[in-house]
């Protein structure tokens, strides 16, 4: 593959990743990268109430969770190596999150927008909003 291709492959690649539409003539004929979209979960179990962040390729699924105050956050990690969520001002962290491995959060109970981080891998991102 050339380099002109490799690139293209590779901003194709992060460009679903990240959500987009990616045209097939962005790809220089190759195929589209597969990608597997990670929902954030609600329990449906009566009386439980959680929703879930997915860590996988080193990015939080979604990077955009509504929560209620208060509400139990459960992070399932899928990678082979571990993450935290955590905080950027410290009010909530996972701790340690080991290589497929889960750990739970509580929201805060003050409505507002919540930005958090990975401390291991700090250019993963991602945002909690209570409502």
């Amino acid at each position: 593959m050339g380099t002109r291709r490799a690139l293209a492959a590779t901003a194709a690649t992060l460009a679903l990743a990240l959500g987009a539409a990616v045209p097939a003539a962005a790809l220089g004929g190759a195929p589209a990268p597969s990608v597997h979209a990670v929902p954030a979960a609600r329990s449906h179990r009566p009386g439980v109430e959680h929703a879930t962040v997915v860590i996988a390729n080193f990015m939080f699924h979604p990077m955009r969770l509504v929560v209620r105050p208060g509400e139990r956050v459960v992070v399932v990690n899928r990678d082979s190596v571990v993450h935290t969520l955590t905080a950027t001002d410290g009010r909530f962290s996972t701790g340690d999150v080991p290589a497929h491995g889960t750990r739970a959060i509580v929201a805060p109970r003050a409505k507002g927008t919540y930005h958090y981080f990975c401390a291991i891998h700090q250019f993963m991102t991602g945002t909690i909003v209570v409502r």
